[in-house]
């Protein structure tokens, strides 16, 4: 079947080895097509060769000579005259510039560190309608498509010309040839990195924060900084980073965040900073850390970690509960406090939208206050611990937010409160 399909084939076309032997990808293992179709013209050469000791009959090696130098060789030999050899009729010979490409990919990584990449194609759609022509006329069924063969063969190339290598699912470096313009493209995939990060500063946001009124472009009331705060946590972490890395720039992905005012101790806050298209991805997160650490009091970072983009969804859904400790103001006695606090454990929460956050639209949440703590009392001000799930407003829990949070501390010791300081101690994640 395979010599009968390939020799009505090469009657009616010139192909090059590669994409004869493409035709049969299926069938065997352990070779590759360029292999195939070179082991199947030798066959039928032999049985062109039979044909025409025993008949003079030179018709099936003229056919097999068109696109197979060995048999112009045998056609010679039994004092025939040489067929000229013609452009395969599907790649257009394009098989025998893969090294060309190869090395031209290799040359536009020249300046970067990475690991793992793959290799895509685009092909041009004269190209596309020809393989879809052939395959109607002849079948499909033991075939791979011609893009698959370029990919494979020109990442087996670049894998051994350097000490890279082709990872499917998360590539470090994506190349596409584009065989119409004759040109490759890079495309560096962001490095996503892990950790958790204690802001000590009640004076700095989470994020970059644009000024409102001139959204970034510089104007009086952000002294044409462009940003209401000098500084932020993905600044102080951000700079370094991309310093090390030599990426465009960076987004900051955190498992929440808290207010400017408010500390997050403890262990700290998951986070993953992403940086898009970095030329070093060999960099030591162990000397990152010190660098962030040592150049500032506001902020420090532990447990970083490379990660995948999986690691982003997976922050952004997680809703673990946090433990916050406030500190009010208050005439009430302990009893009176710890009373009201026991009122508080496993109780649901009725939250409209606070007043202080107009971004966000009016909205009713629900949340559990899971605990609480009386940490200490003294001087009229009470320290108090709260372990609540995710997404529960804490100073409005305890200051009511004009009756907009349903119960408070407020409306529970019947008096007006506020928070006057406020830290996320832990976040359980």
């Amino acid at each position: 079947m395979i010599l009968e399909k390939s020799q009505e084939i090469l009657k009616k076309h010139a192909l090059c080895d590669n994409c004869l032997g493409r035709q049969f990808a299926q069938l065997g293992s352990g070779t590759t097509n360029q292999d195939r179709g070179e082991s199947i013209k030798e066959t039928l050469m032999m049985k062109a060769d039979i044909l025409i000791k025993e008949e003079k009959n030179p018709s099936e090696m003229k056919d097999l000579a068109k696109s197979f130098k060995k048999a112009n060789k045998a056609l010679e030999r039994r004092g025939y005259d040489r067929i000229q050899i013609k452009k395969c009729h599907l790649c257009k010979n394009l098989f025998k510039n893969l090294t060309y490409f190869a090395n031209r990919a290799i040359e536009e990584i020249d300046d970067l560190k990475f690991d793992t990449f793959l290799f895509g194609t685009k092909l041009d759609s004269s190209l596309t309608k020809r393989e879809e022509k052939f395959w109607a006329k002849f079948g499909a069924k033991y075939s791979e498509s011609i893009k698959s063969e370029i990919n494979r063969e020109i990442g087996k190339i670049i894998e051994k010309k350097t000490d890279k290598i082709v990872n499917l699912e998360n590539p470090e470096v994506d190349f596409l040839l584009n065989t119409e313009k004759q040109e490759i493209e890079i495309n560096i995939n962001p490095l996503y990195i892990y950790g958790r990060y204690r802001k000590l500063s009640r004076e700095i946001p989470q994020c970059e924060w644009h000024c409102p009124v001139c959204r970034g472009d510089g104007c009086m009331r952000c002294d044409g900084t462009g940003y209401l705060y000098e500084n932020s946590v993905e600044k102080i972490i951000s700079e370094p980073l991309l310093e090390k890395t030599k990426g465009q720039k960076t987004v900051f992905h955190g498992s929440g965040r808290e207010d400017v005012d408010v500390k997050m101790l403890g262990k700290g806050r998951p986070f993953v900073i992403e940086v898009k298209n970095p030329k070093n991805r060999k960099i030591n997160l162990e000397e990152l850390k010190t660098l962030i650490n040592d150049s500032q009091n506001d902020v420090e970072v532990n447990n970083l970690e490379f990660t995948e983009k999986e690691k982003v969804r997976d922050i952004k859904q997680a809703k673990p509960p946090k433990v916050y400790r406030s500190v009010i103001k208050t005439h009430k006695t302990e009893k009176e406090i710890l009373k009201a606090l026991e009122e508080f454990k496993n109780s649901e929460i009725i939250q409209k939208t606070p007043k202080r956050i107009s971004r966000r639209p009016e909205k009713v949440r629900k949340r559990n206050v899971l605990d609480t703590n009386l940490v200490d009392i003294e001087d009229n001000k009470a320290t108090i611990e709260f372990k609540t799930e995710a997404g529960l407003y804490i100073k409005e829990l305890i200051s009511g937010d004009g009756e907009r949070t349903k119960p408070s501390l407020s409306s529970l010791l019947e008096e007006n409160l506020e928070c006057q300081k406020l830290d996320v101690m832990e976040i359980e994640y």
